[in-house]
């Protein structure tokens, strides 16, 4: 995983730590584009995107179609390595 993303991560843990929660669900499309480097949204009019990103302590879960799966796939791939 690259470093700016581990970076992003762990300020994101430490947020919903802070409250007492287990994990955080980024819906809107600009936290997502933030987080991942990339557009996650079809259409502009919308504040969500195609994906959800649901983070926890263990992992980060890409939520989305199988329609959306491949491209968005293509975007994180590069940020795992």
């Amino acid at each position: 995983m690259n470093k700016e993303l581990q970076i992003k991560l762990e300020k994101l843990r430490n947020i919903y730590r802070s409250h007492n929660a287990n994990g955080i669900l980024i819906e809107k499309q600009n936290n997502i584009s933030w987080l991942i480097r990339g557009n996650s949204r079809i259409c502009i009019a919308s504040e969500n995107g195609v994906c959800n990103l649901l983070l926890n302590d263990e992992n980060l879960y890409l939520l989305t179609n199988n329609i959306e799966k491949n491209r968005l796939l293509f975007v994180i791939q590069p940020l795992a390595s």
